[in-house]
């Protein structure tokens, strides 16, 4: 590998180094990795890299990120940093094969060799090798020994001159058939913890398994334990761990750049089409204990009412919310935006709000504006109620015209008969979904069980009023879209309105802002 740095100084290209996993992709591997990492990955990584700093003591990482989004080309980079930055002499690096475990080796070795590596750090000076499966080499003033192997190898050779291993990489260590098979997955468990982890050194070692989950198997006689290595370390409080999935909360794709939500989605229905939808639960969003829902038939569902209607303008739409608002600052509400295109409703979008009322009522605020949107309804329970007034309040704080908040109730309804009603009418082509929010809605839809009230299902219970809102404010609802909203300023918009430096002041106008 050949790669050359530009003129810039080493002190600080060694800094950007050690700190950012951006940087560091872009200094030894800038072909492949091409696209920035996801936040979330940046963050294990710090995590990480100050864990393997650690000279004494046990510390133990399972991290599982999904199928496709570069597990392996962040290992090679955490080997990499802590060769060059960490305290760690005797590196053991476990794939599922010898070599698998080699070739990431060999990977690393050529970062080490690399121009801009040599650069920044010298030239490694090997002293011994195995046939690629150990390397023994001086460094920066360190004697390393870099050892791979594959699943259930001889632990032998783990003691080199009194010397054992300090720092053990698993790289997606167990495969899907031996995940698959109870026989096989119970040995390579008594394997990893009970031959491998025993081989590190007394004074301490640090562990990070990188994998993906499999789908649930439990071992027989055990109500605990399942046959994937990784879903145990999740569950072990010993193991610090992090499970990422290719979709996120908000319905966005992890990574859009490596893995679009388009192709996410694909792929899921490509599976359902051949019954491994659980495949893709544990595989690529990494949750195992995902479910199917009988009432959902994804075939049914028709495309995007406007994509019959290119070039024209929806009839009208409006932004419907669910506040699940408590006493607590901060709560999660959704809302969607939904347009009607001849009169059938289409769900465009859709956003989360983590943030406390008046922020939300902020964002909201901002979003009608820049959709062009006059109508907010809001599922008013209880407390849920106050949202609109506060609503109100805020448009004449910030001198907003034209925007109007309805409440809308359940009417007696549970909310699992409501959802159900919103599935058929999906299904039934009533109500169309926009790709991003088809993504949420379907992940939302297989998981959901009737007999339940814990379900994860916000989303639908926003649809479930699609038709009541339709009924109850027709008028409102059908505002044309082509009369812009009147606003006095924008600086009035875009700025959340302060009180003594506390946020929107709800002193002496009735609203319990407390709750």
């Amino acid at each position: 590998m050949s790669t050359q740095l530009v003129q810039v100084n080493l002190e600080e290209q060694k800094e950007r180094v050690r700190t950012s996993l951006d940087d560091l992709a872009a200094t030894l591997d800038p072909l492949t990795c091409v696209a920035a990492f996801p936040a979330i990955f940046c963050n294990i990584f710090q995590l990480l890299t100050t864990a393997l700093m650690a000279i004494a003591g046990v510390h133990r990482f399972a991290v599982s990120l999904p199928r496709g989004h570069g597990k392996t080309i962040v290992m090679k980079l955490i080997l990499y940093w802590a060769i060059i930055f960490s305290p760690k002499r005797f590196i053991v690096v476990v794939c599922k094969t010898e070599e698998l475990a080699e070739n990431l080796i060999r990977d690393v070795w050529d970062f080490l060799s690399s121009d801009n590596s040599v650069a920044l750090f010298g030239k490694p000076e090997s002293i011994e090798t195995d046939r690629g499966l150990k390397k023994v080499f001086k460094f920066r003033g360190k004697s390393i020994v870099l050892q791979a192997m594959g699943s259930e190898s001889s632990v032998r050779g783990l003691n080199i001159n009194n010397r054992r291993p300090d720092l053990f990489l698993c790289d997606d260590m167990q495969s899907r058939e031996n995940s698959d098979s109870v026989t096989q997955a119970t040995q390579l468990q008594k394997w990893f913890v009970g031959t491998l982890l025993k081989a590190g050194a007394p004074e301490g070692y640090t562990v990070i398994y990188i994998g993906n989950m499999y789908p649930d198997i439990r071992i027989p006689g055990d109500v605990e334990r399942y046959t994937c290595i990784l879903r145990n370390l999740q569950l072990n409080r010993l193991w610090t761990s992090w499970v990422v999935g290719a979709i996120l909360h908000d319905g966005s794709a992890l990574w859009e750049a490596v893995r679009s939500l388009v192709s996410l989605y694909e792929e899921l229905e490509q599976d359902m089409s051949i019954g491994e939808e659980s495949t893709f639960y544990a595989e690529v969003l990494n949750d195992p204990t995902a479910t199917s829902s009988t009432l959902w038939d994804a075939s049914k569902v028709g495309n995007p009412h406007s994509e019959l209607f290119t070039g024209e303008m929806p009839l009208g739409r409006f932004i419907i919310l669910d506040p699940s608002l408590g006493k607590k600052k901060s709560d999660t509400q959704i809302a969607f935006l939904v347009e009607f295109w001849d009169e059938k409703p289409e769900v465009r979008d859709f956003k989360i709000f983590q943030m406390s009322a008046p922020e939300t009522v902020h964002a909201l605020v901002m979003w009608m504006v820049e959709s062009n949107c006059r109508l907010l309804v809001a599922e008013s329970v209880a407390y849920q109620a106050t949202i609109i007034q506060w609503f109100d309040f805020y448009c004449k704080l910030v001198q907003v015209e034209g925007l109007i908040a309805l409440p809308i109730h359940p009417k007696g309804r549970t909310k699992n008969s409501r959802i159900v009603s919103a599935f058929k009418a999906v299904m039934s082509g009533r109500i169309s979904l926009a790709m991003r929010v088809r993504t949420y809605l379907y992940l939302q839809a297989k998981q959901f069980q009737v007999t339940r009230t814990d379900n994860a299902d916000d989303g639908w219970d926003c649809v479930a009023y699609v038709d009541d809102i339709m009924i109850e404010y027709p008028t409102e609802a059908l505002i044309p879209t082509d009369v812009f909203l009147a606003v006095p300023g924008v600086d009035n918009v875009w700025e959340v309105p302060t009180v003594n430096g506390n946020g929107i002041d709800f002193t002496g106008t009735g609203i319990d802002f407390n709750g």
